[in-house]
């Protein structure tokens, strides 16, 4: 059963942490009118349960958090710090965890010579919908109030022993650090497989990363997925 509740905390106790229980359903928590409260009035919420409910956030009527009218919090123990300007609430702090881990279920075919991208179609966690499985299911993108995030990658290819293998994480906008590749000059004669890192990179929300693929075996060739027992995985970690 879904439940909402108003933020009251702000006039009775700013600074107040507001634990949330969300077992028995969504919650989401309303705030109060940003022109109520005085410039600098801040506050706490926090999921403390491990159910898949959520706990949402939300600005008063077309007021904003960090530019966003609602965060969402998935993770048991993750939270939210916000302060108020007495026009919209600013996120200064957030607690536990934040980020995306998909994956492909199936095989997916990566054409000879063609640079092909992943459509990730599972999801091992994500705090902050970062990833849709359905709707462009190729992007991990930037949440609202996020400066900066590492990203992470590992492509498995079935088994041949010709060409060269590469992947390239490509963003929606120019990378400080270029394209983010792994690059195995001569296939292995057994399955290969590969992943890279990035090193922390400055962003701004909307902003979205790709994992695209290059083969060039003489024909088709698999880039293995979860259903094989060898998934290629995507992630992307929230620094700041």
């Amino acid at each position: 059963v879904a439940r909402t509740a108003v933020c009251p905390f702000f006039v009775a106790a700013p600074g107040r942490p507001i634990l949330v229980d969300a077992t028995s359903g969504d919650v989401t928590i309303s705030l109060p009118a940003a022109g109520t409260e005085s410039n600098g009035f801040s506050g706490t919420i926090k999921k403390i349960d491990s159910s898949v409910n959520t706990v949402t956030v939300d600005g008063n009527g077309v007021e904003t958090i960090d530019g966003a009218t609602t965060v969402v919090l998935k993770d048991r123990y993750q939270g939210v710090s916000i302060v108020c300007d007495a026009t919209d609430w600013s996120v200064i702090g957030v607690a536990g965890f934040r980020g995306a881990l998909v994956y492909l279920d199936a095989a997916q075919s990566i054409p000879n010579t063609t640079t092909t991208k992943l459509n990730f179609d599972q999801e091992s966690y994500d705090t902050d919908s970062i990833h849709d499985n359905v709707t462009n299911n190729t992007r991990l993108t930037v949440p609202p109030g996020v400066t900066r995030i590492k990203l992470s990658a590992q492509v498995r290819w079935t088994f041949n022993a010709t060409g060269v293998r590469q992947f390239d994480i490509n963003g929606s906008v120019g990378l400080e650090a270029g394209h983010i590749s792994s690059y195995i000059p001569t296939a292995s004669g057994g399955t290969t497989v590969h992943n890279s890192v990035s090193p922390v990179i400055n962003v701004v929300a909307g902003d979205y990363f790709e994992l695209a693929l290059y083969q060039n075996s003489g024909g088709a060739l698999n880039a293995e997925g979860y259903s094989s027992g060898n998934a290629c995985w995507f992630a992307m970690e929230i620094i700041k």
